[in-house]
């Protein structure tokens, strides 16, 4: 996988599963950063330099490592480590016999950790440095809402103004939707003025993962079609909306972004004439949407 530093063991034939080596890999994957593999290779007859060269190439590995202990009692073990080109670092250990063969094995891991350090530390990629710098641009989405206790659709747009910084962002947006409410029989409409923002949970070079809400201040308009006349009702309403925006960066000032989260409407709209419930809307619903951002 891209990013990915891999550490290529090359073992004796018949060494793959004995304790030091195993004690070995064990201690390497514990010491290297999680996400760094160290693959393992078990050859008949040692490898020249040329062919380690070539294993390093052919896996795309950072380094090549040759374990080479001796047999039969583990009492010494010779490392020979590849780290660019051909040139190769060698170390020799020895133990007593006093040393149980997992702790000469963890031994070996963390000396093979430290030869390696400074190559796999050149290897990973860079972190973003980041801008300190402030930007500020316009959204424009086109939503869908559902609503769950009323069984209430809309649709709608919304456009606003954000301030971004290397965190996240603040956003003013004003938004205009149109649906229906099968359970109440009702049209409805809405206007909302909001604010919000969001910080950044996940930021890549084009690709970016935010986690926000929103207040908003609305007006809920509220029709329904009779034969002895319509009626009208309309109230202002307090939404709260958290949401995770995702954006894909096509260019320099242009992404494609995608918001999906939950809305909370208060106080509950309950529509009655005279004394005749007429239903109620939503107080809890989904709302989603995709659209563009632009940057100046």
């Amino acid at each position: 996988m891209p990013g990915t530093i891999v550490v290529v063991v090359v073992l004796s034939a018949g060494e793959l599963h004995c304790p030091p080596a195993d004690a070995a890999i064990v201690a390497m994957r514990g010491t290297l950063i999680a996400g760094e593999q160290v693959l393992v290779r078990e050859v008949q007859k040692p490898l020249d330099d040329d062919k380690l060269v070539a294993l390093r190439t052919s896996t795309g590995s950072t380094a090549v490592v040759e374990i080479a202990w001796s047999h039969p009692d583990h009492a010494s073990v010779h490392l020979h480590v590849g780290t660019g080109g051909k040139d190769f670092a060698d170390r020799d250990l020895s133990f007593t016999s006093s040393d149980v063969e997992s702790e000469r094995g963890r031994t070996v891991g963390l000396v093979l950790s430290s030869m390696l350090e400074g190559a796999v530390a050149a290897a990973r990629p860079a972190t973003p440095a980041r801008s300190g710098r402030l930007a500020y641009g316009l959204d424009l989405l086109i939503q869908g809402a559902h609503g769950f206790d009323a069984d209430e659709g809309s649709f709608g747009v919304r456009t606003g103004a954000f301030l971004r910084f290397d965190e996240g962002w603040l956003r003013a947006s004003m938004g205009f939707r149109f649906g229906t409410s099968s359970r109440a029989a009702m049209e409805v409409l809405g206007a909302q003025l909001s604010v919000g923002g969001a910080g950044f949970v996940l930021d890549r070079a084009r690709f970016r993962v935010a986690l926000g809400a929103d207040v908003a201040i609305g007006r809920q308009w509220v029709e329904q079609h009779r034969p002895e006349g319509d009626l009208s009702r309309s109230r202002w309403v307090l939404e709260v909306a958290p949401f995770v925006h995702l954006s894909y960066a096509l260019g320099a000032r242009f992404s494609i972004v995608g918001e999906t989260g939950p809305v909370l409407t208060l106080p509950r709209t309950r529509v009655k004439v005279g004394d005749e419930d007429r239903g109620t809307l939503s107080v809890l619903g989904w709302s989603g949407g995709v659209g563009a951002r632009f940057l100046f």
